[in-house]
């Protein structure tokens, strides 16, 4: 007989039930002082249940590579320099490393179990991977695809991002309804941020002055003050569960992405955090979400629907949808952003 393996969502906790297949995505920001942008050319897409990883070629909305990686690539980062990509592969409990020049597989990292999210420091030296089989967070040494450090955080951690100066990792865990802060030059928790129930996504925004949860459980999106480490607004008023985050270059705009009865994309304006704009996407549920180094652009990854959705951030309508990406989940692009001042239980 098959053994079940127990994911984020099925740890001994009442969750809504489309929400069982989904998992987390996380996108490497950027820092916030930078000379320029660099464009975006590359997107990478984990295909959930295909155990590949799409490379698509932004320029002609194309698939120009497919690679193998482990089984169930769940999150996808890029350093900063755009040389290396990091995948999380949930069920092989590894983190695979693709060399972007050549498109394949460097080097293959042991995990902790269950790695549900990946995300790059600034600098590319560290990737942290989130745990969610052992509450914890794994610390990898870039430089030798080795395992530095491990930290304990909250129950079934799914997503992480890392603030733009390196400092300090935010880790949302969906089974404690909180946020873990990491401090990076120690690898121990600084604090923990009560936020809505079952965050599945956070988010930081470019000055580095806050953070986002998507809270699928209340329907809310948390704005955390990273000043303070609390919890200074929610945004509410959405239609369907939101899943996943996306941040503008300028951190004006959120972008969120919603799963089960709709795949609708969500725009906030961080000025009033409001809902001001609603996309529809045509998936049945979308995952992942990425905006490109000039803020025109987002990506949404449609995992129901093997396509990803390129969206005109100016109109809000859908230009294209890109196919050939099976099981598209998690998004993430190369390319760096524009400068900008600062302004459950356990089992």
């Amino acid at each position: 007989m098959l053994a079940i393996r127990q994911t984020p969502f099925t740890r001994g906790r009442r969750v809504l039930p489309f929400v069982l297949a989904l998992v987390a995505v996380v996108l490497a920001p950027v820092p916030a002082a930078q000379a320029a942008a660099i464009p975006t050319t590359r997107a990478y897409v984990t295909n959930l249940s295909f155990r590949t990883l799409s490379v698509i070629d932004t320029t002609t909305d194309t698939v120009s590579a497919t690679i193998p990686v482990g089984v169930y690539p769940v999150s996808v980062a890029v350093n900063r320099a755009g040389t290396r990509a990091y995948v999380a592969n949930g069920l092989s409990d590894t983190v695979s490393v693709i060399d972007t020049a050549a498109n394949a597989v460097s080097a293959t990292i042991p995990a902790g179990p269950s790695p549900w999210s990946v995300a790059v420091n600034p600098a590319g030296t560290r990737v942290y991977v989130v745990n969610s089989g052992s509450d914890t967070v794994s610390v990898i040494d870039t430089s030798t695809n080795t395992i530095r450090g491990t930290v304990h955080v909250g129950a079934n951690p799914v997503s992480a991002a890392v603030n733009p100066t390196g400092t300090r990792v935010y880790v949302a865990n969906s089974g404690s309804n909180t946020v873990s802060v990491i401090d990076t030059s120690t690898n121990t928790i600084r604090a923990t941020i009560p936020v809505g129930s079952t965050p599945l996504s956070v988010a930081v925004n470019p000055a580095g002055t806050r953070a986002y949860t998507a809270d699928s459980g209340s329907v809310t999106v948390s704005v955390i003050d990273t000043a303070t480490n609390t919890v200074g607004a929610t945004v509410t008023g959405f239609t369907a569960y939101p899943y996943q985050l996306g941040i503008s270059p300028s951190g004006a705009t959120i972008y969120v992405t919603h799963a089960g009865a709709s795949g609708d994309l969500s725009v906030i304006d961080t000025a009033t955090n409001t809902i001001t704009a609603t996309v529809t996407t045509g998936f049945f549920y979308s995952a992942g979400v990425a905006v490109d180094s000039t803020g025109t652009l987002a990506y949404v990854g449609g995992n129901s629907d093997f396509g990803v959705a390129v969206i005109d951030t100016a109109t809000n309508k859908v230009t294209t949808t890109i196919p050939g990406v099976p099981g598209a989940f998690g998004i993430a692009l190369n390319g760096r952003r524009h400068a900008r001042s600062p302004d459950s239980s356990r089992r």
